[in-house]
């Protein structure tokens, strides 16, 4: 289950609730790893029922754009589905050039 406020964090009849905000903080996290990533956010939208990841990356130029989607949903957000115990969990994947260098190895 996914909170929406700190106060919402609790374990009761052996559920576990997840802040949106450390989901989020995990995957931003994943995500600033892959290489070519220059920066990275994401936020989680809707109903905590039914949510839907959004992920924001800035990447550079030499950067394969198709690779890198298909490593995000393959890696990253099946990690995500995973933590939220969710086989279907709509994504929005929004990818922007960028000149910034980075120094990503992953």
């Amino acid at each position: 289950t996914i909170s929406r406020s700190p106060q919402d964090r609790q374990i009761s009849k052996g559920k576990t609730t997840l802040s949106s905000s450390a989901l989020t903080s995990a995957l931003v996290a994943e995500l600033d790893s892959y290489h070519g990533v220059t920066a990275a956010s994401a936020r989680i939208i809707g109903e905590a029922q039914k949510p839907t990841v959004v992920v924001k990356l800035s990447v550079g130029r030499q950067t394969d754009p198709i690779e890198l989607v298909r490593r995000v949903e393959a890696e990253a957000i099946a990690q995500t589905r995973q933590a939220l115990q969710v086989d279907d969990l709509p994504v929005q994947i929004d990818l922007t050039i960028s000149d910034k260098k980075t120094a990503r190895t992953s």
